[in-house]
């Protein structure tokens, strides 16, 4: 995932490292910081997927000023994370390049803390992926708040006409499509975001470009 010489010094038991991704409108790069880890500033904690049924490429990302290979959905996130034409920065743990994956006497002390991590990061966004097919269509913030609202007030499982009683779309409806698309990611099938996001205080799910949360 990334050299070793990115990593200046052994990372200590009671400290993490934070990723730092800085945009000037066109182009990300990255800056890795140490903090204690009882003295954090506000971040967010990436749950994400390393491999994508979709795309196993690399691309070069920019981070210390050295060029690090990167999954190209990883890439992506980066680029999503701050939007376009806006010049602006964010804060993020993520564990590909937040821990030195090639130090296995820091993932021994370090991956065991990934609880404690997204527990105290004050976000946890949620990477699904580039946008494709039909995901737009699921991430559509005011269909999806409408959706929610409609589903809370249905009574129990019922008839299809009950549904259509409430305002909800018809099985013919492609919402219903896209939303079983969305939810067939690589994200949904891994064990590990139980605890990732049980912990957070607040969730946001990014896909492509879209936020929802």
């Amino acid at each position: 995932m990334a050299t070793p010489s990115l990593y200046a010094t052994h990372l200590p038991r009671d400290s993490i490292r934070l990723l730092r991704i800085s945009s000037d409108g066109e182009s990300s790069v990255g800056r890795l910081q140490e903090f204690s880890i009882e003295r954090l500033p506000y971040f967010a904690a990436i749950s994400w997927c390393w491999t994508s049924r979709r795309d196993a490429a690399t691309k070069i990302f920019m981070c210390n000023d050295q060029e690090i290979s990167v999954p190209s959905h990883l890439h992506a996130m980066f680029r999503a994370l701050i939007p376009k034409g806006v010049p602006a920065s964010t804060t993020v743990w993520i564990d590909a390049i937040c821990i030195n994956q090639n130090d296995t006497r820091e993932k021994d002390v370090h991956i065991p803390r990934m609880r404690e991590i997204y527990g105290k990061a004050h976000s946890v966004t949620v990477w699904l992926g580039e946008e494709a097919e039909d995901s737009a269509l699921a991430m559509d913030v005011e269909r999806v708040e409408t959706m929610r609202g409609q589903l809370a007030g249905l009574p129990g499982y019922g008839a299809i006409t009950d549904y259509l009683l409430y305002g909800l779309p018809g099985p013919w409806d492609p919402m219903w499509r896209a939303v079983g698309r969305l939810c067939d990611r690589n994200w949904f099938y891994r064990t590990w975001v139980v605890q990732e996001v049980a912990l957070a205080g607040r969730i946001e799910i990014l896909c492509g470009e879209q936020w929802l949360g």
